[in-house]
């Protein structure tokens, strides 16, 4: 088996674009796309939706067949508010990383993206510049 990539947010702008990209090389025999609401674009990706905060739930998806074999986790996942953003990711990414172990993931690597200036929040509210912060409703 080859490369088996996981991505959280994958409905995310920075999912989606992930996903795309994973899933138009050769080098992935697998794309999961975990994302909390329905993907919004074609992608031939498994998806799941998981509740990063439920180790239980993380735990019984990964020990099943569901979800086997993931080597690398692009963790894009994104909390929704401005306020402790960064250390719910963080805890998501624990969870996250500890259960696909516990079940016997071979993992190799793991990108975790941290922060939210992705989402365009540290920018001013300028005249002639885009809305901000940006949202997941936002056109593509």
């Amino acid at each position: 088996m080859g490369k088996v990539a996981l991505v959280t947010g994958a409905s995310g702008i920075q999912g989606r674009a992930t996903v795309k990209k994973l899933e138009a090389s050769n080098e992935w025999s697998k794309v999961i796309a975990v994302s909390r609401k329905p993907l919004d674009f074609e992608s031939k990706a498994q998806r799941i939706s998981l509740d990063l905060n439920d180790k239980g739930t993380l735990k019984s998806t990964f020990e099943g067949e569901k979800v086997r074999n993931v080597t690398h986790v692009f963790h894009l996942a994104f909390a929704g508010d401005t306020t402790n953003t960064s250390r719910t990711v963080a805890t998501w990414l624990s969870n996250l990383v500890e259960e696909l172990e516990s079940a016997g993931n071979p993992l190799e690597y793991v990108f975790f993206a941290s922060g939210n200036k992705y989402y365009g929040v540290h920018l001013a509210q300028l005249p002639g510049e885009p809305k901000t912060p940006f949202r997941e409703t936002d056109p593509r």
